[in-house]
């Protein structure tokens, strides 16, 4: 990786204003006997598409909308902190298109609700378990008392709730998810993550993407069995995107910010451009970097985050770029898949 200075990072408009278009794309890893997939960008006079690969399972790609999971409104405030609530259970959703699929979920949905909250804060989310089996929310990379940290074995029984405090001291991404004992990856395989972001005013004050143009984006893989229940396995044939595979989405003339969670339970990406591009990384685990960093490519293990920048008003209408997977071992590992993005 390369960094760039404040004086460049101006200059590319990550800490000014102006408009520009962007896409980004995103990963799946090659399976030993599943293709490995990537992702394709084409600008036209018609529009700039971008499109997630499918797998065999899923039928015609790129016709459902990318899906943007809500940000959860508290339920209260005071002077002080921010009351959240929200329910784990199950629910009927289309990961592919016409059919239902059982999942585990915060307020019943995969990703859970986006929570945001800002430094200076402190949020309480109290967590209701309507599943069969006990659970235990971890907010993973919040330093939390021990208490609220989402132990193993502090688990909230079926019918039960708990209150975890969070006291909101880095701004990043973060992500809540299960963490009972014996049980995290079979719970986060069902669907029990969602994104937690915390901002301050230092953010706020370099004009990043902000509001539509900040979109969180859950990658995972998983496998259907034939009557299209989960199953549960270390090395799925279906790459999701916020839920589905190959969605499409439409994008203004700008950049656009993208908080990339690799949300598998064990599968792990390298991102790279076709057009041999950088991505402009701007953020990781830990929050925004010191200074944003030029990247050929982009390696994403279970659990980590990225935010990253991509700019593709430096291509030429109807030019289409690959987001592909590098960590696939052969040529049909790498074939390309595709992600749409609509210019509107």
């Amino acid at each position: 990786m390369m960094t760039i200075t404040r004086r460049e990072a101006l200059k590319l408009g990550l800490l000014g204003g102006g408009l520009f278009l962007a896409s980004i794309k995103f990963l799946r890893q090659g399976l030993a006997s599943e293709p490995g997939a990537s992702f394709q960008y084409q600008r036209s006079s018609a529009g700039t598409r971008a499109v997630l690969p499918a797998s065999s399972q899923t039928g015609e790609a790129f016709q459902v909308p990318l899906p943007i999971a809500p940000v959860l409104q508290p339920k209260r405030r005071d002077e002080t902190t921010d009351y959240y609530e929200i329910t784990q259970k199950k629910a009927q959703v289309g990961i592919l298109a016409g059919q239902k699929t059982e999942i585990w979920g915060y307020n019943g949905q995969f990703p859970g609700p986006t929570i945001k909250s800002r430094i200076g804060r402190k949020t309480v989310i109290r967590v209701i378990n309507q599943l069969p089996e006990a659970t235990s929310t971890h907010l993973h990379g919040m330093p939390s008392l021990p208490e609220y940290d989402g132990h193993p074995m502090d688990l909230v029984q079926p019918g039960g709730f708990k209150d975890y405090l969070y006291p909101n001291s880095r701004a990043a991404t973060y992500w809540y998810h299960d963490h009972a004992m014996r049980k995290t990856a079979q719970h986060i395989y069902k669907g029990l993550a969602g994104f937690y972001i915390l901002q301050d005013d230092f953010e706020d004050s370099l004009n990043l993407p902000s509001g539509a143009y900040d979109v969180p984006l859950a990658i995972r893989d998983c496998m259907l069995n034939a009557d299209n229940s989960l199953r549960f396995t270390a090395d799925g044939d279906m790459i999701l995107v916020n839920g589905v595979p190959s969605p499409y989405m439409k994008v203004a003339n700008r950049k656009y910010r993208f908080r990339i969670l690799n949300a598998s339970i064990s599968s792990a990406y390298r991102l790279a451009l076709s057009s041999g591009k950088d991505f402009i990384v701007i953020g990781n685990d830990a929050g925004l970097m010191s200074v944003p960093v030029k990247a050929s490519n982009l390696a994403i293990g279970p659990g980590e985050r990225y935010e990253v920048i991509i700019d593709f008003s430096q291509y030429p209408v109807g030019t289409q770029i690959l987001l592909n997977n590098q960590f696939g071992k052969t040529e049909s590992q790498q074939q390309p898949g595709r992600v749409t993005f609509l210019k509107g």
